[in-house]
């Protein structure tokens, strides 16, 4: 049973609550000034007018600290007001991020029995089960709960699109190619949880590559089975953006499948590429031409110029590094930079060479089928994106040389 001091703070909140809509939708094309009296004249208090003027023009401590001075408040009334802000803000933060728990927790007790967790990625958690007596794997798309208290609102709310548009990604592409052979199956998703539900195959190409030797009819296999995933993916307009050795899966027959698509883009043909607001893709792997991301500014920060027109050459280049990786089991980032992959000093170099074909392994004692495969792969990581070849050349030169 409710009390009655129960009922009147309930009504008292949605009261307010309804008050601060109305005057949200009213004000709303005012500026923070005449915002900021319309809420006192309304009988606000002035922390609330406040934490509505942060919610609502998404203005800092500092900004605030200067509207209030502006106001005429004293130093020590504007310190007062932030202060009593901020333990509101981060109460609210508090509560959002429980429910979130709360609402996740649910989740995996409702779906996800028995679940081993596999991996940590930047932003999704991937875990083994069962689905529909099959073994699946699990990827939950963070949804907040990882977000340090203290950390900035603006980031938080950037940090939440960047997996939103991620997941987006993923489920858009996977409706579209997930009954390919060489493409990984999309078993179920749950769009409002950012829940998906795959075909769990043991085995990554990366793992796989750095055992030691791999025999010529195993790397014929992986190959062209890879080969037949990106001609999936391309016929159907799909660019992946991020081919690697750690995104190609495969089951005990060296199937190869192709995962990990929340980089991935349709491809628009009358256009001729896929335009996407991020930067896409991993750095060795990112064809040059869209490096200028990493261009700084004259205070020297890194700054992303424009939008990018992604197009089936970027995955092209990148498949070309996944083959030398197949072929000569070396990889050409060790080649380049034997540590501190990710320094940026190596980045800016890798992506200044002129040519990359000095990166390409070498096979001692190649046979003609490994020396007419490499040559194919000096093709595709060419810098040049027209000069590099299309899926459909790539495998009807395979397909040519394989029996040699």
């Amino acid at each position: 049973m409710f009390k009655l001091g129960n009922i009147k703070f309930i009504l008292l909140t949605f009261i307010f609550f309804v008050s601060t809509q109305n005057l949200l939708t009213k004000f709303r094309s005012l500026e923070p000034q005449e915002f900021f009296s319309s809420l006192l004249t309304q009988g606000h208090s002035e922390v609330d007018a406040v934490l509505v003027l942060v919610k609502n023009y998404r203005m800092s401590s500092k900004q605030i600290y200067s509207f209030l001075k502006t106001n005429k408040y004293p130093r020590e009334k504007v310190y007062e007001i932030i202060r009593e802000v901020c333990v509101v803000l981060k109460k609210e933060r508090e509560e959002a991020l429980l429910r979130e728990q709360q609402r996740e927790l649910f989740l995996r007790e409702k779906l996800l029995p028995g679940l081993e967790r596999i991996a940590d990625g930047g932003e999704k958690i991937v875990y083994k089960g069962r689905f529909n007596n099959l073994d699946a794997a699990y990827l939950f798309y963070k949804l907040g709960t990882d977000f340090p208290i203290g950390m900035r609102r603006e980031v938080i709310k950037q940090l939440l699109e960047n997996i939103d548009f991620r997941f987006r990604n993923e489920i858009g592409a996977l409706n579209l190619l997930s009954d390919f052979p060489n493409i990984i199956n999309l078993y179920k998703s749950y769009d409002e949880d950012k829940v998906v539900i795959l075909e769990y195959c043991p085995n990554s190409l990366d793992n796989f590559l750095k055992k030691g030797v791999v025999s010529t009819e195993s790397k014929k296999r992986l190959i062209s089975t890879i080969l037949n995933g990106v001609f999936q993916m391309h016929s159907n307009n799909i660019v992946h953006n991020d081919l690697k050795p750690e995104n190609i899966v495969f089951n005990d027959d060296l199937n190869a499948k192709i995962i990990d698509f929340c980089f991935a883009g349709h491809f628009d043909p009358e256009i001729g590429f896929y335009i996407s607001p991020y930067r896409l893709g991993t750095a060795y792997y990112l064809a040059p031409e869209y490096f200028r991301y990493f261009a700084k500014n004259e205070g020297g920060e890194f700054i992303k110029t424009n939008d990018f027109g992604y197009t089936k050459s970027n995955d092209i280049f990148a498949l070309g590094w996944v083959l030398n990786s197949v072929l000569t089991g070396e990889s050409h980032i060790t080649k380049f930079c034997r540590s501190n992959f990710m320094n940026i000093e190596n980045i800016n170099e890798f992506y200044g060479l002129d040519d990359y074909r000095s990166l390409i392994g070498v096979i001692d004692g190649a046979s003609e089928f490994e020396i007419e495969m490499l040559e194919l792969i000096k093709s595709c990581v060419s810098r040049n994106p027209e000069l590099r070849p299309t899926i459909e050349e790539i495998r009807d030169r395979y397909e040519e040389v394989k029996i040699l």
